[in-house]
């Protein structure tokens, strides 16, 4: 476990640990929504293909069901 004064001992006066971080961060919140983009363009071909025009909006539900569960699981972890 690392001690929090660790961490504060590691910060620049701005909060941030390296000097790339903010530019890092920022690549990777692109990069996310990039591939958040194309998923979701993917699921929604497969939804409708699956289920046309009638079924594929419940189909669509249980994708996004899927994908919170995933997401509070990774939230729920302990980095």
């Amino acid at each position: 476990m690392i001690k929090l004064k660790n961490i504060l001992n590691e910060a620049n006066p701005d909060g941030t640990i390296s000097p790339d971080e903010d530019k890092e961060m920022n690549e990777l919140l692109d990069d996310v929504e990039s591939q958040m983009e194309d998923l979701t363009y993917e699921w929604e071909m497969e939804v409708k293909r699956i289920g046309g025009d009638f079924r594929s909006p419940g189909y669509k539900q249980q994708v996004l069901k899927r994908v919170e569960t995933i997401i509070s699981q990774w939230d729920d972890k302990k980095l």
